[in-house]
């Protein structure tokens, strides 16, 4: 009755039929899911099932200089970097007959700059490929943005800094089969992520 199949791929059923004196026993039969239950879901089903399981830190932002910064001048930006906040992350679940370990990998850092005065808001946009580098005396910065103007006529004369990361989704099924997750990448939000950036003009006179 199992029709070479086993219990992780379904279940036997028993079977009746309605007849005038009630239900009468008609066998049974092997269902890889129970009759007028839903389908069992596909491994990219489950995929997306795994995905909405990973759970990534909200990155802490740092600036430097944070309250000296000065037009023209270079500002070091970076995050926390950890294994929640950059990753890469998993999850595994199971489906029917199988189990889908989905992870997720960090593609790209996005940091959102309001250049604009109070009420235009003008947002800049600039990309870092990943966290950035602490600030050192004697380094460089491999994230930084460059101000243009001072930031006197902003709310709290200050600009507003924050970071959105991009996450490459990618999934396999237990056999090291992968699923096709093309073009689907991964934007969580984050809503404590803020920096306030005062910005300051120097005058030189020759």
């Amino acid at each position: 009755m199992w029709t070479g199949h086993t219990s992780k791929d379904g279940a036997v059923y028993d079977k009746s039929c309605i007849l005038n004196d009630g239900f009468v026993p008609a066998g049974q039969v092997f269902l890889a899911q129970p009759v007028a239950g839903p389908p069992p879901k596909t491994p990219a089903q489950v995929a997306y099932d795994a995905l909405k399981k990973i759970t990534v830190a909200e990155p802490v932002l740092h600036v430097a200089p944070a309250k000296d910064a000065v037009v023209g001048s270079p500002v070091w930006l970076w995050f926390d970097a950890n294994p929640d906040t950059v990753g890469p992350l998993s999850s595994t679940l199971e489906g029917v007959g199988f189990k889908v370990t989905t992870t997720v990998t960090l593609a790209e850092v996005v940091w959102n700059v309001d250049d604009g005065p109070t009420g235009d808001k003008q947002v800049q946009h600039f990309s870092c490929k990943d966290a950035g580098n602490p600030f050192s005396a004697q380094g460089a910065p491999t994230c930084s943005h460059v101000f243009t103007e001072s930031s006197a006529r902003m709310k709290d004369k200050a600009y507003t800094l924050s970071v959105t990361l991009k996450w490459h989704v990618s999934a396999r099924s237990t056999d090291g089969t992968a699923i096709d997750m093309t073009d689907f990448d991964w934007w969580p939000t984050y809503t404590n992520a803020v920096l306030s950036v005062p910005v300051n003009e120097v005058q030189v006179l020759n």
